[in-house]
Order: C-alpha cells, then sequence, then structure tokens
C-alpha cells in the first residue's frame, strides 16, 4: 500500500519503466557486446514466452480431456447402476439363462 501510494504520488514505476526502456534501447543501438547481449535476451525470452504459451495450450487441452473422461466416467456407472437395477427387478439374467437351457434342450432333442 505504501509503495503503491507513493508511485501515484510520483509515478515511479511509469518513470522507471521509461528509463530502462531508454536505456535498453540506447544498448540495442550500440555496437558491440552489450548490444550482442540484449539481443540474445531478447530472443531467450521471446522463445521461453512461446513455450509456455504452448506449455499453457496443452494443459488447458489434458484439463479438457481430464473433464470430459469424467463426465463419461458418470454416465458408465450411472449406465451400470441402472442396468443392475433393472437386472435385479425383472430378473433378466435369470431369465436369459432359462432361455439358454431351453435351446440348449432343443437342440439335444432335436439331435435324437
Amino acid at each position: 500500500n505504501w509503495f503503491a501510494k507513493l508511485d501515484s504520488k510520483y509515478s515511479l514505476v511509469g518513470k522507471l519503466s521509461e528509463s530502462l526502456d531508454k536505456s535498453i534501447q540506447e544498448l540495442k543501438a550500440s555496437e558491440g557486446e552489450s548490444a550482442q547481449t540484449v539481443k540474445q535476451i531478447e530472443e531467450t525470452v521471446s522463445k521461453t514466452s512461446k513455450q509456455l504459451q504452448k506449455l499453457a495450450e496443452e494443459i488447458d487441452l489434458i484439463e479438457g480431456g481430464k473433464q470430459a473422461l469424467g463426465a463419461v466416467g458418470e454416465v458408465v456407472e450411472t449406465s451400470i447402476d441402472k442396468a443392475v437395477d433393472a437386472n435385479k427387478e425383472y430378473k433378466l439374467t435369470d431369465r436369459a439363462a432359462e432361455a439358454a437351457k431351453k435351446a440348449v434342450e432343443n437342440a439335444k432333442e432335436s439331435q435324437k
């Protein structure tokens, strides 16, 4: 808070930013090792920024995939629960087993 009040009164951050920008521009305009160093720093920052942006996009994609899989998992779980409930209520597996036994018996009798 104190620094924010001081900055609003004297515009320190703006002045500091302007001073740094001016110094960087002077270094870039000069020839020699300093200019080359500034250019290398700018290139490194640019590359790093691009890589961080790609990483952020990949993380967003992964999170979206996780959310989608979570939703699919919930739907599958609900479907299985409904199927189990329907089986209990209508005895579907018992009926299917009886039908299969009758089909086998009929097939055996037709073979005789």
